[in-house]
């Protein structure tokens, strides 16, 4: 039914962190292509996919980020930024392949994966604590761009405070 659709497309846009839309054609493709990935037989309700869905692909991204750190090894160092670290209490650097892994499975996303990323310097990460919420930042060095998310991609008051915090950090003279 168009109810169980649009139930489906919400889930998904909470998972993703995405607006996704009934009346964009891209967004029923992205939830079709999504649910597509999902291995198993499915004899329930589309929300009921959806839920397994998001939970393989979770599943896959732990694996994924697991492989990552047997890779690299949990003492491998993370680039350090050029410019010292911002000094304020509650945003953290993450320097060691291991706390880069740790921060994405207590988050429950897929910051793990990016252990690559962070040793060759393309994104450094933060961990955010702001009033009992937390948060995960990436600052891309090279775009000055900052993606920051809270548990599960989702956006919380630690998200922007803390895009606030690192905002002023990354762009404040040296």
């Amino acid at each position: 039914s168009h109810k169980e659709i649009a139930r489906a497309v919400k889930m998904l846009a909470n998972h993703l962190h995405a607006p996704l839309s009934l009346r964009k054609g891209q967004s029923i493709y992205r939830m079709v292509d999504f649910v597509l990935d999902y291995p198993a037989e499915h004899n329930g309700r589309l929300c009921g996919l959806m839920q397994k869905s998001i939970t393989w692909h979770r599943t896959l991204t732990n694996v994924n980020a697991q492989a990552a750190l047997d890779r690299v090894g949990g003492n491998c160092q993370l680039s350090i930024p050029d410019k010292p670290l911002p000094k304020v209490t509650g945003v953290t650097f993450i320097d060691t392949a291991l706390g880069l892994f740790e921060e994405g499975k207590r988050m429950e996303h897929c910051v793990g994966t990016y252990l690559e990323e962070a040793i060759q310097g393309y994104g450094y990460f933060f961990h955010i604590e702001y009033k009992g919420e937390c948060a995960t930042a990436e600052v891309e060095p090279a775009s000055g761009q900052i993606v920051i998310y809270g548990p599960y991609n989702r956006d919380n008051k630690a998200c922007r405070w803390g895009h606030a915090r690192l905002k002023e950090w990354l762009y404040e003279s040296n």
